[in-house]
């Protein structure tokens, strides 16, 4: 099953720009976790390198794909 949701990644500009991607991804893990009701979330790489991109958020709000099996749920870019 998958399941593309978009999230709001506000919270992250408040930091200072260098620690802005290691927090959206601290954050995007927790909002994850939240939505879908489990704790064993991978991120890909092709969102990983979206999101730690010269340590530069490039937007406020991502689409992401999700896909679910039985160890967990991967995150992608949803494009």
């Amino acid at each position: 099953m998958e399941r593309i949701y978009t999230f709001n990644l506000k919270e992250a500009y408040k930091k200072p720009r260098t620690k802005r991607g290691r927090y959206a991804i601290q954050l995007l893990k927790k909002l994850i976790a939240r939505h879908t009701k489990t704790k064993n979330i991978k991120i890909e790489n092709s969102l990983n390198n979206y999101l730690l991109k010269n340590y530069k958020l490039p937007k406020k709000k991502i689409k992401v794909k999700i896909v679910f099996d039985e160890k967990g749920a991967i995150a992608s870019l949803a494009t």
